[in-house]
């Protein structure tokens, strides 16, 4: 089964988080440390809809979403054509690392709208630096949703799974 990376391309319904999706669409991939530009909120329930449109053709099997946020405890929902499919909360890393969460479900990405929903956590100050989805899909179909980048391999994770990677070197899968 291929995967393929997609990143931010714009953002949307933003209540109260300073920045905009280039300061969060480093092209950057676990493990790898992402550049400090970032995008912040201060104010519990701050929210801001983050959008990915360049996906592969094909159908989707799971989407897993990676973050690294230097501060604070921000939740994460994807939305697939403004559906919510439920949040993940982060964990409180303080020195920076990456998390990832993954949504299973089958989905028309030739048709599809994904976003990211990023909240603000409880009474603290949240600081997310980089996110992206990696998809893993069965390809089908022409035309797509966009441009991607195939990945050579994959960490598959089970749904509602949580993990901080340490930062190491070495190949960027």
């Amino acid at each position: 089964m291929p995967t393929a990376y997609a990143d931010p391309t714009g953002i949307n319904n933003n209540s109260g988080w300073s920045g905009n999706h280039t300061d969060i669409d480093e092209g950057t991939r676990a493990p790898t440390t992402p550049a400090t530009d970032n995008m912040y909120a201060s104010t519990e329930g701050d929210s801001v809809d983050v959008e990915f449109g360049s996906l592969p053709s094909g159908t989707s099997s799971s989407f897993t979403a990676w973050t690294w946020n230097d501060t604070g405890v921000p939740e994460f929902e994807l939305f697939i054509d403004g559906t919510g499919l439920g949040s993940k909360s982060s964990s409180d890393t303080g020195s920076g690392s990456w998390s990832g969460w993954t949504w299973n479900g089958e989905y028309d990405l030739d048709s599809v709208t994904v976003e990211l929903r990023m909240v603000c956590g409880s009474d603290e100050d949240d600081e997310v630096e980089a996110v992206y989805l990696e998809i893993d899909y069965t390809a089908g179909g022409g035309g797509g949703g966009g441009t991607f980048v195939p990945a050579t391999a994959a960490l598959l994770l089970s749904a509602g799974s949580n993990v901080v990677l340490p930062p190491t070197s070495g190949a960027v899968p």
